[in-house]
């Protein structure tokens, strides 16, 4: 059986077809309409390729407007519940993670900028991704296009502290010395 390999050597004019293993071995998925050869047979013609994803295919809600013209009237309390009707898009387009960070990060309106802390920085990397569709999202439904949105790192406050079953005992047995008392009374060892 002849590989794609020989038929290049025998017809220069032939385009070889790469196969899903090695389009898996590079990182990337094979780009195909359909299944084609072996591959199409073994999985029933259900196909484990990325589809091809043409320009006219695209949703228009993936495209961003310009929202520079806007210039509505807004206040603090108008921005906020564009916020939160965010925080319910994205619920409903079941992005939850993304959903509990925006509704959890501390939010401060500072005319004309939403400042949002985040924990930590996975929540930081998320929101600084989609921070164009998000900033979009506020602008069109309050009616402006001068509102700005900084994503911001939030410190932390205490380090994290790894406590042994004993060291977590006194330190509870001190805010409460009853604890102790029960101890003593059930004869426990701690140690």
């Amino acid at each position: 059986m002849p590989s794609g390999t020989d038929k290049v050597a025998s017809d220069p004019d032939a385009i070889p077809s790469l196969d899903a293993n090695l389009a898996t071995r590079l990182g990337r998925p094979k780009m195909a309409d359909a299944p084609e050869g072996n591959l199409g047979k073994l999985f029933g013609g259900r196909s484990i390729l990325a589809p091809k994803v043409s320009v006219e295919n695209e949703e228009e809600g993936d495209a961003l407007s310009d929202t520079s013209a806007l210039n509505a009237a807004y206040d603090e309390a108008k921005v906020m519940e564009a916020w939160d009707a965010l925080v319910a898009d994205f619920r409903t387009k079941n992005k939850m993670g993304l959903a509990a960070t925006l509704a959890t990060g501390e939010k401060v309106f500072d005319n004309p900028v939403l400042k949002l802390t985040v924990a930590n920085q996975v929540q930081y990397d998320e929101l600084k991704e989609c921070a164009a569709q998000l900033l979009h999202f506020i602008r069109v439904h309050v009616g402006n296009g001068s509102i700005g949105l900084e994503v911001e790192l939030g410190e932390l406050d205490a380090p994290v502290e790894f406590l042994t079953p004993k060291d977590r005992y006194d330190q509870w047995a001190s805010a409460q010395p009853a604890l102790e008392t029960l101890r003593k009374r059930l004869d426990l060892d701690l140690s």
